[in-house]
């Protein structure tokens, strides 16, 4: 059964829109062509031839090789044409007759022209040759539809290009607004540490000069303790002097001074000991004993100059008064003599010899 579409065109005639032809041998490639560089495309039934009724022409199904063969026949002189022209071909059935229905439609690649360069056109239901006008005309329409295709892509790849470039620059914005805030923080840390270090370098500052006002206030008071100290001494030395009472460093001096002379001469008790004149001049011998006249001079300055004593005194002008001896001279024969007094250096064997024969 034929497709609403046979049968629609089979009521009417040949046009610019429709062709008839006997055999798929029939088709060439000057009715591909001539559809396609068409502005409005056409369609070519095979198998079909036309007749006339009541004054019109119409199609009559004559039937037709319907193959693969066939088929195949149509598609490559299809697939020749330059550039190629795509055609849809359907295999209808009428009756008991069968015949090709051949679709081509409108190219947006027009001019299409033969492989020998023929380029051509369906007018008026007839197929003329393109003249030089009409053919400048469709190359510039294609062109300018390619170029408004690509342009358009362009256009649409540029959209893309700037749509994602503005989402970076956004994300990238939003991660310098985060970075800008952070850095505010950091400012805001560093600010307060400036601020921080400011007060305690104030309060260091101000450390400072109550430690240095402190000293000052301890060094006066030192100066004026130091001053009540000579005062306290000055009224300690006069307090002495008014009581006719002997200053008790002085009294100590002396006291060991007498321990050591009681000591030298080995007098055990001391509560009884006296030095009389024999024992004065028994100590300075025994000083003298002990060093050159100039050494126990010395003793005896050192002796007066620390407690100013009137015995000392006595001794150094005994001292002054008796003749230097030298070291060697042991001066066995005096009295009361200790021998590890003298300075002696002879080994003890001699010494006690030296006792025997004494």
């Amino acid at each position: 059964m034929p497709s609403k579409r046979m049968v629609e065109l089979l009521r009417g005639d040949e046009n610019e829109r429709v062709e008839f032809k006997s055999t798929p041998d029939a088709v060439n490639m000057d009715d591909i062509i001539a559809f396609a560089n068409s502005p409005v495309g056409g369609t070519i039934l095979v198998g079909v031839t036309g007749k006339h009724v009541g004054g019109r022409q119409v199609g009559d199904v004559c039937g037709c090789d319907v193959s693969d063969g066939a088929k195949l026949k149509l598609m490559n002189k299809a697939a020749g044409c330059v550039p190629p022209v795509l055609i849809k071909v359907f295999v209808e059935k009428y009756g008991s007759l069968s015949c090709f229905r051949i679709e081509i439609a409108s190219s947006n690649f027009r001019p299409h022209g033969t492989a020998s360069g023929l380029y051509k056109i369906r007018v008026d239901g007839r197929i003329q040759p393109l003249h030089r006008d009409a053919l400048l005309s469709m190359f510039l329409e294609r062109e300018s539809g390619v170029f408004v295709e690509r342009f358009r892509a362009a256009a649409r790849d540029l959209e893309g290009a700037i749509a994602k470039t503005s989402e970076d620059i956004i994300t990238h914005v939003g991660m310098v607004v985060g970075e800008l805030s952070g850095l505010d923080d950091s400012l805001e840390v560093i600010k307060q540490s400036a601020e921080i270090a400011e007060d305690a370098s104030q309060n260091a500052a101000s450390y400072i000069e109550e430690v240095l006002a402190n000293t000052e206030q301890i060094m006066a008071e030192l100066d004026n303790h130091q001053d009540s100290s000579v005062h306290l001494h000055q009224k300690m030395d006069a307090l002495l002097n008014e009581r006719s009472l002997e200053d008790p460093r002085i009294a100590n001096a002396k006291a060991w001074l007498n321990r050591t002379i009681w000591m030298m001469m080995g007098i055990k008790d001391m509560k009884s000991a006296r030095l009389d004149k024999k024992s004065r001049e028994k100590v300075a011998i025994m000083f003298g004993e002990l060093g050159s006249k100039e050494q126990v001079a010395a003793l005896i300055d050192a002796a007066v100059s620390t407690f100013n004593s009137e015995e000392a005194q006595q001794y150094s002008r005994l001292v002054e008064k008796r003749p230097a001896l030298p070291k060697h001279d042991i001066r066995p024969n005096s009295p009361n003599r200790s021998p590890d007094t003298h300075g002696s250096k002879l080994p003890a064997r001699r010494r006690r010899s030296r006792k025997r024969s004494d």
